[in-house]
């Protein structure tokens, strides 16, 4: 079967995606359930064989359950065409690229080159988000700043559109379309929620832009307090003159 759909799609013999590693997972499965009983055959009647895998079905009835919804469930996802392997989705709280599939489980490598095992019953019951099948691909960076800073959003976009260009000369698509708003506001704080439209989505160009975004946070920041810093100043000086010519306008009084 795999050899008849890689032909009919023009793939490599070595190709492999969610359907193929399912048939190959399947095959095997059955291969060896047929195995198995052709040896106990050898030593127990098949007819009581069958009969005592009745009786302990009946007996485990919750746990089989539970086995046969989650094998179910893995072989709905196998051959749904929903996932595939190397795309990045989030299941829950665990984000990952898919790094295999089973009956049991599908596994997920983290950023952190970390393996999350998430049973296939969680993953249908679950919001998935799939970065790799959407059409507009967007990475997210949320930063925490001063209240203080509240009006300053417009001004820090342009500050990044001078920048990003530079930095991701492919990987951006428009920068015009960069967006930022203010997504909550704290007594004291309040975070900012920066939304890049991406040409494609991988971890690696996540952690770039999440570091580009701080660094020109910093910088941005900087710049600010040097404009207050020098607005301070020339405000203490004029105030330090003023005092100054009323001092003397006293004195020639």
């Amino acid at each position: 079967i795999n050899f008849l759909y890689r032909k009919k799609n023009h793939r490599a013999d070595t190709y492999a995606d969610s359907f193929t590693v399912g048939i190959t997972r399947l095959s095997r499965a059955i291969f060896w359930f047929v195995f198995a009983l052709f040896i106990v055959d050898i030593f127990i009647p098949l007819k009581t064989l069958l009969g005592s895998i009745t009786i302990a079905i009946a007996v485990t009835g919750l746990a089989f359950r539970d086995f046969v919804t989650n094998f179910i469930n893995g072989l709905n996802i196998m051959f749904s065409g929903k996932f595939q392997l190397g795309e990045y989705v989030q299941i829950g709280e665990s984000k990952g690229r898919i790094k295999d599939l089973t009956f049991t489980h599908v596994h997920l490598q983290t950023e952190a080159q970390d393996v999350v095992f998430i049973p296939n019953n969680l993953v249908l019951a679950k919001e998935v988000v799939n970065f790799s099948k959407n059409k507009a691909k967007n990475v997210l960076v949320r930063m925490v700043v001063d209240k203080a800073y509240y009006g300053y959003y417009q001004e820090l976009r342009k500050y990044i559109l001078t920048n990003i260009a530079e930095k991701f000369p492919n990987q951006i698509i428009k920068p015009d379309d960069i967006k930022i708003r203010v997504e909550s506001l704290e007594k004291d704080s309040m975070s900012w929620l920066i939304e890049y439209r991406v040409s494609h989505y991988d971890f690696a160009l996540e952690t770039s832009l999440k570091n580009f975004t701080a660094e020109v946070f910093v910088d941005f920041l900087n710049v600010k307090e040097q404009e207050k810093k020098e607005l301070s100043e020339k405000e203490g000086c004029a105030t330090s003159e003023k005092k100054a010519k009323e001092k003397k306008a006293g004195h020639t009084g």
